[in-house]
Parts: structure tokens; sequence; C-alpha cells
């Protein structure tokens, strides 16, 4: 299943997390980064490092893995008594794609992802379209 979102703010953070509770969201690929040209885009929705709770859902940091262009974390989602696995996956630079870059980005991910982009640059937003498509059509090849 994929997901397009916009990237959550402080008013829907809480919203955001309860949509990839519910959906059951296991991959996330975040193409916005927290701050551009000196600007907060979004609000970061994981724990830096531990846990942390947003609304009934809490969120515990398992592990982060720092790569040249990307940076996956492992996280555990919790409420009550169930929990879900969430792997997040940040492109560093979502402005600068090639078509290797967007290769290496795509093989790090798979077809449950919820992808968001800022809605505060039309730029963004296209690339976000752009990066998208290119994964629909990685999906299509890789599946044929």
């Amino acid at each position: 299943m994929s997901i397009a979102s916009q990237a959550p703010s402080d008013r829907t953070w809480t919203d955001f997390v309860r949509m990839i509770w519910e959906q059951r969201v296991d991959k996330l690929v975040m193409l916005t980064n927290l701050f551009e040209e000196g600007k907060k885009k979004c609000s970061r929705y994981w724990p830096v490092e531990g846990g942390e709770s947003f609304g009934d859902v809490s969120v515990r940091l398992l592990t982060t893995h720092v790569f040249a262009e990307s940076t996956i974390r492992n996280m555990r989602l919790s409420k009550a008594v169930c929990c879900v696995r969430l792997r997040h996956t940040w492109s560093r630079d979502a402005l600068a794609v090639s078509k290797d870059r967007t290769r290496n980005f795509i093989a790090q991910t798979s077809t449950r992802v919820i992808g968001f982009s800022s809605a505060l640059r039309q730029d963004l937003q296209e690339r976000f379209m752009y990066v998208t498509l290119l994964y629909i059509q990685m999906l299509i090849v890789l599946k044929n």
C-alpha cells in the first residue's frame, strides 16, 4: 500500500502518527527536510533517542543507520497491547535526484510506503511526484 501525504506540522503530527498506526504502515519515505532555507517545513515525528508518545501511540527508536545520502531509522509503534515496526527512510537531499541515486534510494524501500512532501514549495511537490512515479516504475520493473 502506498499513501501520499503532506509532511506533518506541529498541529497534525499526532494525526500523522495515528495514520501510520491505523494503516499498519511498516515503511515510510520522507522527502522533506525538517528545515529548508532556514524555514521549518515539517515536524519531527520520531524520537531522537529512546521513546516518545504522540497522542495515544508510543514510538520507540530501535536503530539509526546514517548513510551518505539517507538515514534509516527502525522504530516500534505501540498502542495498548499491540505494536507495529516501522522503517523510516529519509533522503538527505530530495532536490538532487539522479537515476543512480533514485535507484539506490528505492532499493532501500518496499511497496508499503507513505511518501510525503512539503506543501510550501512547488518545486518539492513536483520532485515528490517525479520520485513517486520513478518508484512506481521501478516496482513494475522489479515485479516483471
